[in-house]
């Protein structure tokens, strides 16, 4: 088991590096494809993606691996060799040698081919897997008839794992041992899962800048979709953080436990406690997913006249019940009596909300809050006060970070959301002081015109 774990959190590390980085799918994949046919990994002999087309039909991409015993000779020669490490096998990736393999690989890229109708039939191998988010394992003795992107494989045993990310498809990975013929395990099967998945929100992100990229031809079309840049950027850092800081470990617990649950009867005095690590992984994995589509939702949600006034009121009546039971009194004050602005509404009553919870919390003896408006002539700002614990001066700068948190059971994501949300539709917030015992105030501003 030590030699597992060592192996799966090298190759964790290697990939780790490359996606963090790069924004080049063919960068990512390369690197994935690597990491599950290098000797000193997986060992698959030959990696193959398959990608979707405009019209959600898959095609051959990518390949790695020899394509005959004599050539296997020799990689794995040349790669003991030179004494190439894992690190320097997943990191080699360069135009020429992709385009290397596919030419190597044409005969077999060209067949791999899967019609959007195919995969939407409930037999079909791929769409299954694609639609359950799980690697399969398959044995072509088993498929009658066998699909020719099967087929030409010529391999007694295939695995595939889909690249999805929610409901977001990008494709699917097949690997074999075409030359050894050694079998697939069933914890080759989750590690090569958990592989995928890190690459599919690498992936995600990559696809995400060049659609940008696309979008953005002229100085013009820049400037009108400068804020839904700005939106996709904070996007693609909070992917980049949820990757860095959880998903690797969650990835690595996950799979290590399911795999030692596998082999531990259930009569085991061990089992129950193997069978929680796995459970309680699981929930983690769909909590990091739910937040981040529930973030992007919230960030290129529609927009609607509210009236800003009206709606701070209604989230402070909501939330009074809450405060009392916290011996904590709100205070709102405007001159203004109606303001109407075009924002998401949703997201910006979870902004109070959010403010608003975090000051009571502040408070774990009572205390008052203070809420109110103020107009300038180019933005509008509101203030939120509390006479609580206050924030160290010491942790003041990292407040706004993402998964940044003070609070035992805090995600550390609600500040940060909450600037997310004021920077889509052109405001911010800042913390304008906060004094150790005596309390804290944040400044939200808003363009007074919202487009």
């Amino acid at each position: 088991m030590k030699s597992l774990t060592h192996k799966l959190l090298s190759i964790t590390r290697a990939l780790s590096e490359v996606f963090e980085r790069s924004d080049n799918p063919d960068e990512i994949l390369y690197a994935l494809l690597s990491a599950i046919t290098a000797g000193e990994s997986l060992g698959f002999n030959r990696a193959f993606a398959m990608l979707f087309d405009e019209n959600g039909n898959l095609f051959g991409y990518m390949a790695t691996g020899p394509i005959s015993h004599e050539e296997a000779d020799h990689i794995w020669k040349d790669i003991e060799a030179k004494k190439l490490t894992l690190w320097e096998i997943i990191n080699s990736y360069s135009v020429e040698l992709v385009e290397e393999q596919r030419r190597k690989f044409s005969h077999i890229l060209e067949h791999l081919n899967c019609k959007r109708e195919e995969i939407e039939k409930p037999d079909c191998v791929i769409g299954k897997a694609l639609n359950k988010q799980d690697a399969t394992l398959i044995k072509t003795s088993e498929i009658h008839p066998l699909p020719e992107y099967l087929k030409v494989l010529g391999s007694e045993e295939i695995a595939i794992v889909p690249l999805t990310v929610g409901k977001k498809r990008f494709g699917v990975i097949m690997a074999d041992n075409f030359i050894t013929k050694r079998s697939i395990s069933n914890t080759t099967l989750i590690i090569l899962e958990s592989f995928a998945l890190q690459a599919s929100t690498a992936l995600s992100k990559a696809f995400y800048v060049r659609e940008l990229e696309k979008k953005i031809k002229t100085i013009q079309e820049y400037h009108k979709r400068a804020l839904e840049l700005e939106k996709a950027a904070s996007i693609g850092d909070l992917v980049y953080h949820l990757a860095h800081e959880f998903k690797n470990s969650i990835l690595v617990i996950g799979g290590l436990a399911k795999a030692m649950k596998d082999d531990t009867p259930e009569e085991d005095p061990r089992y129950p406690f193997v069978h929680a690590i796995v459970e309680e992984a699981g929930k983690l994995d769909r909590l990091l997913t739910a937040t981040i589509k529930g973030l992007r939702q919230n960030a290129f949600i529609k927009r609607e006249k509210v009236d800003l006034i009206n709606l701070i009121q209604e989230k402070i009546q909501n939330l009074t019940e809450y405060a009392n039971a916290h011996n904590v009194n709100i205070q709102f004050n405007s001159p203004i009596t109606q303001l109407f602005l075009n924002l998401p509404k949703e997201p910006f009553c979870d902004l109070i909300e959010n403010l608003l919870t975090n000051a009571i919390d502040a408070m774990p003896n009572g205390g008052t809050i203070w809420v109110w408006v103020e107009k300038e002539k180019r933005y509008i700002n509101v203030y939120f006060k509390d006479n609580g614990t206050g924030i160290p001066r010491e942790l003041q700068s990292k407040i706004f970070d993402p998964f940044f948190t003070t609070k035992e059971k805090g995600s550390g994501l609600g500040l940060y959301n909450v600037r997310q949300i004021l920077r889509s539709i052109g405001g911010n917030i800042e913390l304008v002081e906060s004094i150790p015992h005596r309390g804290t105030t944040f400044k939200i501003y808003l363009p007074s015109v919202i487009p």
